[in-house]
């Protein structure tokens, strides 16, 4: 709803009065930014229908927040010769998932799983990539491990077609249609890696590397501490883990970049380390040499 008046709704997040009501409302601390509104991510891919494709999940934080992450995932991607197609989707389920709210979860899965199962035949699809990383992993697990009417190919097909932009980079990389230039990054780059792909820490900072990015650090880092809602509700338990697992490393960082999967991480950087941190993809797109 907000997404539909954006200009209208960030202005009324800056103000102070009518933030201070809202976060009331949203039993949020006070202390805390409000998230940016936006339209909706548009996009209708310009390359021949002759390309391979790849579906981008609509995820909600990209569609309806960040949309110009999402843009530069498609310029990235298409970059690399992959017909991206931005499918329509309900809700992963993710955040009823981490609240409990597993009756609520198992409809949002219901309603997208066979959406993406269609578009993947539809467009004979390699890979669904996600701009966050709490969704690809509700993909790649919660999906199957909910007890939802979907049929089991359905939940298969996604499952294991499921990536972040940077695991799908990796992955492919011997295979990509072509190979675009980018501009050699000498600054430092400092990773820090969402709670969802730690698993999976290596990937970013080797997808930098090979993109140019001379001097890649990957933090040892744990929890920036946001954690979806906790960090809006839970103030100061929340700038306590951020400061343990993030602070030395954001005090010592002089002029290097940061980079960051997550939207609560880079909300929670923003807010206890005044950081702007760059996702991946828009860090790599704006180093494309065309």
């Amino acid at each position: 709803l907000t997404g539909a008046v954006a200009p209208l709704a960030n202005a009324l997040h800056r103000f102070g009065p009518t933030a201070a009501l809202l976060k009331r409302f949203m039993g949020m601390d006070a202390r805390r930014t409000l998230p940016t509104v936006s339209g909706p991510l548009r996009h209708v891919s310009t390359l021949p229908d002759t390309a391979p494709a790849l579906l981008l999940y609509p995820d909600c934080f990209t569609m309806w927040n960040d949309p110009a992450i999402g843009h530069d995932t498609i310029r990235l991607l298409e970059a690399f010769g992959w017909r991206v197609i931005l499918m329509q989707a309900d809700c992963c389920g993710r955040t009823a998932c981490s609240a409990g709210v597993l009756d609520t979860a198992v409809r949002q899965i219901e309603a997208s799983a066979p959406a993406v199962h269609t578009a993947m035949r539809k467009h004979r699809a390699l890979a669904v990539v996600a701009v966050e990383p709490s969704c690809t992993t509700a993909l790649q697990q919660e999906w199957g491990e909910l007890r939802t009417n979907v049929p089991a190919e359905a939940i298969a097909s996604t499952s294991g077609a499921a990536h972040t932009v940077t695991s799908f980079l990796l992955q492919h990389w011997d295979d990509h249609p072509r190979r675009p230039a980018f501009t050699p990054e000498q600054q430092r780059v400092i990773v820090h890696v969402h709670c969802h792909q730690k698993h999976r820490s290596s990937q970013v900072g080797e997808v930098l590397r090979r993109c140019g990015c001379e001097a890649v650090d990957v933090l040892d880092s744990g929890c920036c501490g946001m954690a979806g809602s906790f960090g809006y509700e839970h103030h100061d338990l929340s700038a306590a883990i951020a400061e343990q697992s993030l602070g030395a490393a954001m005090a010592s960082r002089g002029d290097a970049h940061v980079v960051a999967h997550g939207t609560s991480c880079r909300h929670q950087l923003a807010d206890m380390f005044s950081v702007q941190a760059a996702h991946p993809a828009s860090f790599l797109a704006a180093r494309l040499a065309t």
